[in-house]
């Protein structure tokens, strides 16, 4: 509920007019006195009128003194940036309690408040933080802080979905490259741990054994291609000499 002060009517309004001011002026403690709790209607209940209602009410809960201007300070300079906390919202939390401070009576400085905005910033804020110490005093207010800490807030955020991006890039043709290699070894094994290398133009297919390089018989006279190296044929074990 926000504090209005009602336009009373002329000397001159008529009676309607005045009769209009007075029912708001009811409307507005009927408003108030039903909503509080029992030991607070205990303060309001020498008055009809709400705005009197309503300025005790808040003389009650906010007093202007020493004492509550320093619970205030303690409260403002107590505030932290949270791990994983959003900037804008750690901003309006600094801004809120100094605006609190200024209804009490206590205006901060820009000083101080940009100060707080940048006292307890997480750690990849630290090289900002650094450049905004160097700017001109004239440049070190509050406004000015915030929009710095907000685009860099937001460049932060873009480069951590880029790398996220790149991960699950690099992750995937990892993954890719895994299972191609894992189905070239399946289709180049043979039964025995034997390697087969591609078939020549001859329609034979060469097998690489331990004892030699042969080649798969493909006819009934186990026809073998010249080769330098010695070695049994994969399907008959003849020993064929170069």
């Amino acid at each position: 509920m926000e504090e209005t002060k009602p336009e009373e009517p002329d000397e001159g309004a008529t009676y309607k007019e005045k009769c209009d001011f007075q029912l708001r002026k009811d409307r507005c403690d009927m408003l108030i006195y039903p909503n509080i709790s029992s030991d607070m209607k205990n303060l309001i209940t020498e008055t009809t009128d709400g705005v009197v209602a309503w300025k005790i009410l808040k003389d009650h809960f906010e007093p202007v003194t020493r004492a509550r201007v320093i619970q205030l300070l303690e409260e403002f300079f107590g505030i932290r940036y949270q791990p994983g906390e959003d900037v804008g919202i750690f901003i309006s939390r600094v801004k809120t309690a100094a605006t609190r401070l200024q209804e009490a009576g206590h205006k901060l400085d820009d000083l101080y408040i940009g100060f707080q905005l940048i006292r307890w910033l997480a750690q990849e804020f630290q090289s900002t933080v650094q450049q905004i110490y160097r700017w001109k005093e004239e440049d070190f207010t509050a406004v000015k802080i915030e929009e710095e800490l907000i685009l860099e807030a937001n460049r932060l955020q873009l480069v951590k979905q880029y790398l996220e991006k790149t991960d699950t890039v690099y992750f995937s043709n990892f993954l890719s490259k895994k299972k191609l290699s894992k189905v070239l070894i399946n289709v180049n094994t043979v039964p025995g741990g034997t390697t087969a290398t591609p078939a020549d133009p001859s329609g034979k297919t060469e097998y690489q054994k331990k004892d030699g390089k042969v080649f798969n018989c493909k006819t009934t006279k186990h026809l073998k291609r010249s080769s330098k190296m010695l070695g049994p044929c994969y399907l008959c074990n003849k020993i064929w000499a170069s």
